[in-house]
């Protein structure tokens, strides 16, 4: 009896227990922009079950500039980072109003990485936000 209810105790913190993020996080602080350091980081950790939305072990990244991002400027970080990523969109285009103007999907490592930068075209300014899953 004892030994069932020490399994009920333990095993949804076995189950739930973080483990080191690892690869995800290596992947993730590879993307370096010069001269930025992250504003924002979130780290979900590896688990043996996954909690919530968001995938386990995954990064946030997010970094904000006192400019407006250029694909070129964006696609040289990613070359850097070694992602395999294409650019989408104009990141520097200030016609619309504030929003995501440009974003790169791909991998690296075998990790999942998703990445748009916003545009608040009024005060001429950009944020990155970086995921890797």
């Amino acid at each position: 009896m004892l030994g069932v209810l020490g399994l009920v105790v333990v095993a949804p913190f076995a189950l739930t227990a973080p483990l080191p993020a690892g690869h995800v996080m290596d992947v993730a602080e590879r993307f370096k922009p010069v001269g930025y350091t992250a504003t924002r980081q979130n780290v979900e950790p590896r688990r043996l079950w996954c909690l919530g939305d968001n995938k386990c072990p995954s990064a946030y990244m997010a970094w904000d500039f006192d400019k407006v991002i250029t694909n070129d400027q964006l696609t040289g970080w990613l070359r850097a980072a070694g992602y395999d990523t294409a650019i989408e969109g104009e990141c520097a285009d200030l016609r619309l109003g504030v929003g995501i103007r440009c974003w790169a999907d791909g991998s690296s490592d075998g990790q999942d990485i998703r990445l748009n930068v916003n545009v608040d075209p009024t005060a001429r300014t950009s944020t990155i936000n970086l995921s890797v899953s």
